[in-house]
């Protein structure tokens, strides 16, 4: 009986280890994007930080505004750059922080006020999306304020429509 219980033991290791050498070929990881041109965003983003923005820009684009936010960190706060700012409140429309996105707006536009350098379609599309933001939050029970993310379904709804904007 205890032979029996070593023979089986073997089996389920070599089984084991089969599965973890063999069976592991040809997959992609859940780390690494199978997306070559998110992969190779990723690798440029890696060596090259003026690179983050371009990368958040494709997560946000796939439906994974976590990731683009967490890049966003990554390439640190700069308020002196227009751009960043107007990424950065289109990441917040993205996670429904709207009072977020709204405030990101304002400084994205206060800065382009200040710059000579700061592109027309740049003010002209966070114009665009401060004035969407700030009709949805008048057209919420009584202008009351978003709160820190959307959540029930007309929220969500909302937040679909607003995303349509970017």
């Amino acid at each position: 009986m205890a032979g029996m219980a070593w023979l089986l033991n073997g089996f389920a290791a070599v089984a084991i280890v089969g599965v973890a050498f063999l069976g592991a070929q040809g997959r992609t990881s859940a780390v690494v994007s199978s997306d070559p041109e998110l992969a190779g965003l990723e690798l440029r983003a890696s060596e090259r930080p003026s690179a983050l923005p371009a990368l958040a820009v494709a997560y946000l684009e796939r439906g994974q505004p976590g990731l683009a936010q967490s890049v966003l960190d990554r390439a640190g706060a700069s308020d002196a750059d227009p751009e960043l700012l107007h990424l950065r409140g289109r990441v917040a429309i993205a996670r429904g922080e709207l009072d977020e996105a709204e405030h990101l707006q304002e400084l994205t536009l206060a800065t382009c006020a200040q710059s000579l350098a700061c592109p027309s379609w740049l003010e002209a599309r966070a114009e665009r999306q401060l004035g969407m933001l700030k009709a949805a939050r008048s057209s919420r029970s009584g202008g009351a304020s978003s709160g820190p993310a959307l959540g029930g379904s007309s929220d969500i709804q909302e937040r679909r429509v607003l995303l349509a904007g970017l």
